[in-house]
């Protein structure tokens, strides 16, 4: 409880330390035009236009294994330019048969499996997977540009 106290004591005297350096100006000078920043983005357009977030790569690993796995794949992935897509590792561990990872490519499962425990296995594994779910990535772009 005294921890507590003290923190919030500290938290509470470096704020109001930090409002009496802040500045010369009572709070009652101020007005709502100090706080505007006019003219950094011209108009909401240009921040739409440059915020886009194509893909998204999902770890809910749990063990080593489920870990390296991931990072093997991440370390291969290169990201098609302009197609969104969502990729999520899930694992499961099996006290008796070991991890048992699902990769999912927009909510369609694409590999299921248990990991082997050996390094260059799962090396492997990571990067095949790089290679596949990337030509159905792009695969899957082209059929939605010749739908649309």
């Amino acid at each position: 409880m005294k921890i507590r106290t003290v923190s919030v004591l500290v938290l509470l005297n470096v704020c109001v330390g930090g409002l009496a350096l802040a500045g010369s100006v009572a709070p009652s000078q101020l007005s709502n035009s100090d706080f505007i920043d006019n003219g950094v983005l011209e108009s909401d357009s240009v921040l739409a236009d440059s915020l886009e977030i194509a893909g998204i790569l999902s770890d809910d690993t749990v063990t080593r294994f489920g870990h390296e796995l991931f990072e093997a794949f991440n370390k291969s992935w290169r990201a098609p330019e302009g197609i969104r897509y969502n990729i999520a590792f899930n694992e499961r561990n099996d006290p008796l048969r070991g991890s048992f990872v699902t990769v999912k490519l927009n909510e369609l499962q694409v590999f299921e499996g248990f990991l082997s425990p050996r390094d260059e296995a799962i090396q492997e594994l990571g990067k095949g997977l790089a290679r596949d779910i990337r030509s159905l990535v792009l695969s899957n772009a082209n059929i939605d540009d010749e739908l649309y």
